[in-house]
């Protein structure tokens, strides 16, 4: 479901460059991992995670992007997106909020 949600998006819009990608997954990860698994968002949150982190993975493919480093880049965003998150900064829920748009249904 979510390989289809990615071909649906890449049908709409090219990949994301690999900075905006890394954003949405790193926003989308820390999102999810704040929430209790028994939340009614969080099997959303979740595909919206796994969505972003494949987007950020095939675009660090295409760009030729060690696998080492895609993982510390996808490890860093979320961790500093999660303390935005948890500072509640209006700027991080709405790039979250975007991102999460951007995820095909």
């Amino acid at each position: 479901m979510i390989a289809l949600a990615l071909a649906l998006l890449l049908q709409r819009e090219p990949l994301p460059a690999y900075a905006d990608a890394g954003r949405c997954a790193g926003l989308s990860v820390a999102h999810h991992r704040a929430l209790d698994d028994k939340a009614p968002q969080s099997r959303v949150a979740y595909d919206t995670a796994l969505f972003w982190s494949l987007a950020f993975s095939e675009r660090a493919r295409k760009d030729k992007v060690a696998a080492v480093q895609f993982e510390k880049d996808l490890a860093a965003e979320a961790e500093r997106a999660g303390k935005q998150l948890a500072a509640k900064e209006p700027g991080a829920t709405a790039e979250l909020a975007r991102c999460a748009a951007r995820v095909p249904h």
